[in-house]
């Protein structure tokens, strides 16, 4: 028994030492409200569409052991996607339950590619994707980071997607704007 404590207390050491010199995560917030057309929404409707985002988002940016940034996760917990149609005067409101994954392995220079991963109920990826449920994985690229530290990214081509996107979530946002 002595054995496995002591096992435990110096993996729990090396583990503690392994981290100790990365630097602690970035987090920052920002409270995020804009409206935009959406093209591919608009499109599969057969009308302007457009795309309305308000909510405090998160964002944790992680390190490596040399304090270059590697990863980071964003998270919208109270941030409803309202889909609206100016011609008809009509909107639907939904959840906006996505976890963001970036992943910075050609670092965050601006012009860097990074993958950037969503997972959830996405909104829409703007002119590339329309609103579904699953996992949609982009190629992206980093424009600039932010005054918090945040890059950002702007996710351009589709690696893969699974879930129903141009399916029925699609379909039944049209059907509710008509």
């Amino acid at each position: 028994m002595r054995k496995l404590v002591l096992f435990a207390v110096l993996g729990a050491a090396a583990v503690g030492a392994g981290v100790a010199g990365a630097k602690a995560p970035l987090r920052a917030t920002a409270d995020i409200d804009v409206t935009f057309a959406d093209p591919v929404l608009s499109s599969l409707c057969g009308q302007e569409v457009d795309v309305s985002i308000a909510g405090t988002f998160k964002a944790t940016l992680f390190f490596d052991q040399s304090a270059t940034p590697i990863r980071e996760i964003d998270t919208q917990p109270s941030a409803p996607i309202v889909y609206s149609a100016p011609a008809t005067r009509k909107s639907i409101s939904n959840p906006l339950s996505v976890v963001v994954h970036t992943d910075y392995s050609n670092g965050v220079a601006p012009g860097a590619h990074a993958t950037v991963t969503f997972t959830g109920l996405v909104g829409s990826v703007t002119g590339v994707l329309p609103p579904g449920a699953g996992r949609a994985v982009f190629d992206g690229i980093v424009l600039f980071v932010d005054s918090n530290g945040i890059p950002i990214v702007v996710p351009t081509t589709p690696i893969s997607v699974s879930g129903d996107f141009a399916g029925q979530k699609a379909a039944k946002i049209c059907a509710a704007l008509a």
